[in-house]
């Protein structure tokens, strides 16, 4: 059931934002849960943007961003790895009040552009 919601996420969700300060004791649970569920959310969502977003002295907050630019947020700080995810499926939730986006128009093919290296661009949980 767990993996099931997760898998949806990128048919409510455009992006989902995590902000934390992962020296913080309120920011450890949010890194915590980052290394134990980003790959799986990822390789469930491969077309989602997962952007972590680590700073000095920043709450923990999780971002969703939706169709029509709607976006809404949780505070993480003093959450448990548990209760995180439950966030991130809440937001997921919400995500499918919302009337479907029109299909984005066609862009133009950039197949021979060459992208960068998966370690430039990709959230490593064992580089943290």
């Amino acid at each position: 059931a767990a993996m099931s919601w997760r898998a949806l996420l990128s048919h409510s969700v455009r992006e989902v934002r995590l902000h934390f300060d992962g020296s913080a004791d309120s920011g450890q649970y949010a890194l915590r849960w980052l290394r134990r569920n980003y790959r799986d959310t990822k390789r469930l969502n491969p077309s989602l943007p997962i952007l972590v977003r680590e700073a000095p002295n920043v709450r923990p907050v999780m971002y969703a961003r939706y169709a029509y630019g709607h976006e809404r947020s949780f505070d993480l700080a003093d959450l448990d790895e548990q209760a995180i995810d439950e966030r991130l499926r809440m937001l997921g939730d919400f995500g499918r009040s919302f009337p479907p986006a029109p299909a984005p128009a066609t862009a133009p093919d950039v197949t021979s552009a060459a992208a960068p290296p998966e370690s430039q661009w990709c959230w490593r949980p064992d580089e943290h």
